[in-house]
């Protein structure tokens, strides 16, 4: 979604959207995000925040 910057249908975001959130339903973000690091780990927390999803 973020690659995508904002050129998806709306259809496609709702659906990415879903489906990010049953992966990290009943999850804990820092538990999923504990093989990143560095750069990656900063990247990736701000994708999920812009998208306010964690």
């Amino acid at each position: 979604m973020i690659m995508a910057g904002g050129r998806q249908s709306e259809q496609f975001n709702m659906h990415a959207e879903q489906r990010i959130r049953e992966i990290l339903h009943g999850r804990d973000v820092n538990d999923l995000l504990e093989c990143l690091s560095g750069d990656e780990l900063l990247e990736f927390r701000h994708d999920l925040a812009l998208l306010n999803i964690a």
